[in-house]
């Protein structure tokens, strides 16, 4: 992997996933609701909040808005949805706003964990391919690759937050 022709804000959004990943992993990983917890969440929502900002300062895929700058928006939302909520769980102690920050930040950290797939199995950067001849075989290559991935994540998160549902 080269960093050479990386732009600033490709960097940013490079390492900032990166932190966001292992900081998000910590949160996931860890007993909920305590000090460590609450540091992983502080370190991984401004993390969250610039990777998907310098998503949407990133064009050199196709030159325009595409799907993954929907993605950005997508995962920024639910990131902000999940501060919101807890915000509104600290104000209320509602059990139901806390149950809306659990699931909000774990499709949050879902959508990361899609993003890290495809970055690492269809960017040319990395050199498991040399890239796509067409875009059509691109686009089938990431729904392919990332529609299973949610599947499973979202069944996972269902299971982890409402276990009699699921």
């Amino acid at each position: 992997m080269t960093l050479e022709g990386m732009t600033a804000v490709g960097l940013v959004h490079g390492f900032g996933a990166f932190a966001a990943v292992l900081t998000g992993t910590a949160m996931m990983l860890g007993a909920k609701g305590t000090r460590r917890h609450r540091l992983s969440g502080m370190i991984y929502i401004p993390l969250m909040i610039a990777v998907n900002a310098s998503a949407l300062g990133i064009y050199g895929l196709t030159g325009g808005f595409n799907v993954f700058h929907l993605l950005a928006l997508v995962n920024l939302t639910s990131t902000l949805l999940g501060v919101r909520a807890l915000l509104m769980w600290r104000r209320t102690r509602s059990p139901d706003w806390l149950k809306a920050h659990q699931y909000h930040l774990a499709y949050s950290y879902l959508g990361l964990m899609m993003a890290l797939v495809s970055e690492l199995l269809l960017n040319p950067r990395f050199g498991l391919f040399d890239g796509f001849r067409h875009y059509a075989a691109f686009w089938i290559s990431v729904g392919l690759l990332n529609i299973p991935i949610y599947w499973a994540g979202s069944r996972f998160i269902r299971r982890k937050l409402d276990p009699v549902q699921a």
